[in-house]
């Protein structure tokens, strides 16, 4: 039986500057335009017409109160199940909205790309069946919800705005299947900017010595002359194609970091391509964001430009040419910064600057997207960031000062994992951002309860430890867990910063508590926990467990 009925109460146009709505079909001198029965618009011009936007407005009938899907715009924004009323804390410094928020709108209160209402356990989803113009979506009113489509562009003499598939089912998951895990190491997170060859080469010589088989060995920021400038540094000059066949002598494939489409100031392109950049209406170099570990500010490189597309190219071709075999290209939102001097819809410049990635790396290649749009495409990425980065520490107490809701700290990262995993790896595989297998500041309970999370609720297992100073103890938890890689997840709800999850391998049935609260949770079942072996009947703050019932 349905529980939510739907209702068109009205439609409508932002045609030049001016809005048109009715509740089923729209005349005009220069256009026409109605709604279609998947919540698509369908509109014809008898000449060229601007066309800012579309929006269809859906009211919501339900015995119940409903809570309403909050996807936020890219990989590091805050996801969650939110009500009308939702309260937003604006970040304190505006800049860093960039790094969470849609880069054109900045507004706390929208979906991006899709959403799903939930009533007591009844979930409605609204997919896009394709994305050939950027979609989000609002709660305009308690019963009111608002789709936003965006054109901006010419329509001439067709346009159909995307079809909107709805699916009512008893569970948000859009699949449930297991899916093969994807383990690596990646030098962030430990090195940061500080690698050196010698470093590198230290870890990868000790990649024989470890109990489990590494997919990818990844080089992060820190190797090239600067963010922009895609050469080597002089502490790396000559020495990446080596770096790179050595890894690929240890039977791990190398992996690179690249931010493609940003500049910092001290590079090259800044300095000497400023023809290249988006420019604010004043024709100054629009900042997109801002990082204390580059020279400050940063800016954004115009994908429309044919000399941008052919430098990025010619530099990722020379990469693979070294031998890299996973590119992992990071701060994708900038392709989304709107571009006043362009007449193409950024959705489609975004498209455009994914598309020239994805040529450039081959289809032998791995294209993992991070700071990326969440779009259910299954051609973009292969592998996605789902939250913000983690950290080697539970909170950031002056980020959460600032009110920056991207901010960087372990809670902030397992929040999205949980809250996007209901995606399942249907359009990509689910990359939570790195385990850590030392504790350091984080807790033990801390530390387990990140490596349990990631694993029963994503599919990629990175970690930036130092090869060479991990004994096989420190591999104790996560080779517990490879005996779970047929996990397959059936259910998940959270509430109150707790999350219960159901899955199951085989025949058994396997149930989850991950306690992001600084209170204990009881655990309302008889048993032994899985993992440690703790007749325990509370989860203790910021802890998991995993069961078999």
């Amino acid at each position: 039986m349905e529980i939510f009925k739907l209702k068109v109460e009205k439609f409508g146009l932002i045609v030049q500057g001016r809005m048109y709505s009715s509740i089923s079909k729209i005349s005009d001198e220069q256009f026409e335009a109605e709604i279609k029965e998947k919540f698509n618009i369908y509109i014809t011009t008898k000449k060229p017409v601007y066309i800012d936007k579309c929006f269809v407005d859906i009211k919501i009938d339900v015995p119940d109160d409903f809570k309403f899907y909050r996807n936020g715009f890219q990989s590091w924004s805050p996801s969650f199940e939110m009500n009308y009323k939702q309260h937003f804390d604006k970040c304190l410094i505006p800049v860093l909205r960039n790094h969470y928020l849609d880069p054109k709108s900045f507004r706390e209160e929208e979906s991006s790309s899709f959403t799903y209402l939930d009533s007591k356990g009844t979930y409605l989803l609204f997919l896009p069946e394709k994305y050939s113009e950027y979609i989000s979506f609002e709660l305009i009113d308690e019963k009111i919800l608002r789709i936003n489509i965006e054109v901006g562009r010419n329509v001439f003499p067709i346009l159909e705005t995307s079809k909107i598939k709805l699916e009512e089912q008893n569970s948000p998951l859009l699949a449930n299947k297991p899916l093969k895990k994807v383990y690596g190491w990646t030098s962030w997170y430990y090195y940061y900017r500080n690698i050196t060859p010698d470093e590198l080469s230290k870890n990868i010589k000790a990649l024989k010595n470890i109990p489990i088989k590494l997919d990818y060995f990844q080089i992060d920021d820190g190797w090239q002359k600067s963010i922009g400038d895609w050469e080597e540094n002089l502490d790396f000059k000559g020495q990446l194609e080596a770096i790179a066949n050595s890894v690929l002598e240890s039977g791990v494939n190398p992996g690179i970091w690249l931010a493609p489409f940003v500049v910092e100031k001290k590079s090259f392109l800044f300095e000497k391509r400023k023809n290249w950049l988006i420019k604010n209406p004043n024709g100054e170099p629009k900042p997109v964001g801002f990082n204390p570990l580059w020279s400050g500010h940063f800016f954004a490189l115009d994908s429309t430009n044919p000399e941008v597309l052919d430098y990025l190219t010619e530099r990722i071709i020379h990469l693979k040419k070294t031998g890299f075999k996973l590119f992992k290209f990071d701060f994708l939102y900038s392709l989304m910064v709107p571009q006043p001097q362009s007449k193409m819809p950024r959705f489609d410049q975004f498209r455009k600057g994914i598309s020239t990635l994805r040529e450039a790396i081959g289809e032998d290649s791995t294209f993992l997207g991070c700071g990326a749009p969440l779009v259910l495409e299954p051609w973009m990425y292969d592998i996605l960031r789902i939250g913000p980065d983690t950290k080697d520490g539970w909170e950031d107490a002056l980020t959460q000062l600032i009110k920056f809701q991207g901010r960087v700290s372990a809670k902030n990262s397992l929040r999205n994992t949980i809250t996007r995993s209901f995606l399942n790896g249907k359009y990509f595989l689910h990359d939570p951002d790195v385990v850590f297998l030392i504790t350091r500041k984080l807790t033990k309970n801390e530390r387990d309860a990140i490596l349990i999370t990631n694993f029963l609720m994503a599919h990629v297992v990175f970690f930036s430890d130092p090869i060479y100073n991990l004994t096989n103890e420190d591999f104790a938890l996560l080779l517990k867990l490879k005996n779970y890689e047929d996990f397959v997840l059936d259910n998940v709800s959270s509430a109150n910063e707790i999350c219960k999850l159901e899955g199951h391998i085989g025949n058994d049935k396997i149930a989850g508590i991950i306690n992001l609260s600084n209170l204990k949770v009881k655990i309302g079942f008889q048993t032994k926990e899985a993992l440690f072996g703790s007749m325990e009947q509370y989860v203790e703050p910021h802890s998991a467990g995993v069961y078999r019932v």
